[in-house]
This record gives structure tokens, sequence and C-alpha cells, in this order.
């Protein structure tokens, strides 16, 4: 018969070890999504003020071809 405490040692257990790093690997995934989101909406605005493409693909680390689409 499972107990209330052996749960909660269960759930602090899992807490502790698998589930911290699976938040930890989540936050960091967010956080990339996040900064390639930014880079995107920079790269859009660069390419409509007419910078060179090339330099926008060194700054953003988006590839020139993919800048190419944004001019349409």
């Amino acid at each position: 018969m499972t107990t209330e405490r052996d749960i909660k040692n269960q759930l602090a257990f899992a807490h502790s070890s698998g589930m911290q790093q699976g938040i930890e690997q989540g936050m960091e995934k967010g956080i990339e999504q996040g900064t390639e989101q930014a880079n995107k909406k920079t790269a859009k605005s660069l390419v409509s003020l007419g910078v060179n493409l090339d330099i926008i693909s060194k700054a953003t680390g988006i590839p020139v071809e993919e800048l190419e689409k944004l001019k349409s």
C-alpha cells in the first residue's frame, strides 16, 4: 500500500532528478526559439531598410538565401 509520504518522496525524487533536467532543457529550447524569432524580426526590418544581405546574415546567422525570401 502506497502512503501519502511515499508519494511525496517519489515526487521529490522525480523532481530533483529527471524532472529538473527536463525543465532546464525546455527553458533552453524556449530561449533559443525566442532568440531565433527576434533575429528574424530584426532581419526583416533590416531587409526593408535596404541593408546589405551579407551584413544581415553575418549579424543574425540567417542564411542569405532565407533573407532573399524576406524581400518580397
